[in-house]
């Protein structure tokens, strides 16, 4: 949640992948190790205030500090108003070192960040 002066703006929907597994065609192999950012609402005064990109990082932060090694999303490729774009602007994801992973041919995509580096 984010809040201005104790009033709710904005939310972001963040969790571990396997409660929303029936949600996808493909079944992820490691859910268990995948955190999912499903979508955001910002209040219209509020919106184009780098909100949801708070939000983002604050769910990456923490998907990570609950031992998640991914964050992923799905953002539209060509999402048009506010509807379309509830789970984020592609640019956000980009900015924040999210890689497309998946392109579906109805725009949809997949993105992937890995929130626990590697063990050397």
């Amino acid at each position: 949640m984010a809040y201005a002066d104790a009033l709710a703006i904005g939310w972001c929907n963040a969790g571990p992948r396997r409660f929303i597994e029936g949600l996808f065609d493909t079944p992820e192999p490691l859910p268990e190790r995948t955190g999912t950012i499903a979508c955001f609402v910002i209040a219209p005064a509020f919106q184009g205030q780098r909100i949801a990109t708070a939000l983002q990082g604050a769910a990456c932060d923490g998907l990570r500090e609950r031992g998640f090694e991914w964050a992923e999303a799905y953002p539209r490729a060509e999402a048009t108003g506010t509807a379309e774009s509830h789970h984020g602007p592609l640019a956000m994801y980009h900015a924040a070192g999210f890689g497309i992973i998946k392109n579906a041919a109805d725009g949809a995509l997949t993105v992937r960040k890995r929130l626990i580096p590697r063990p050397l």
